[in-house]
């Protein structure tokens, strides 16, 4: 089981680690400048959340988070592929929160972290 879930886990780690370089760039910035105050609030909650979900699933073993990640298999992938279409625009602002927030609902499960 683990053999099939490890290129989930890397993908996962692969579109968070994308996000969150999409979430500290310029372009990001901009556009987050122009949102009000609580989106901004938010967007700077996920990005936190976003970097303690990379830390959680980079440090737990393949074989502790292998079976909560196989449970999860269709909705984190789907999950996935919305968040990088949604990464492409650097202006979507709450929608990448928003899929970024769905992602990490799915992986809180299999990985342990503690959101803010």
């Amino acid at each position: 089981m683990v053999t099939t879930v490890v290129p989930l886990r890397d993908r996962a780690l692969e579109e968070l680690r994308a996000t969150r370089k999409a979430m500290l760039g310029t372009a990001w910035e901009m556009a987050l400048d122009t949102r009000p105050p609580q989106v901004q609030v938010d967007a700077m909650k996920t990005l936190l959340n976003l970097g303690k979900a990379i830390r959680a699933l980079e440090d737990a073993p393949p074989a502790d988070c292998g079976s909560a990640l196989a449970i999860r298999e269709a909705p984190l992938s789907a999950g996935l592929t919305e968040l990088a279409r949604a990464r492409t625009c650097s202006t979507a602002v709450e929608s990448v929160v928003a899929r970024t927030n769905g992602v990490l609902a799915q992986l809180l499960g299999a990985v342990r972290f503690r959101p803010i």
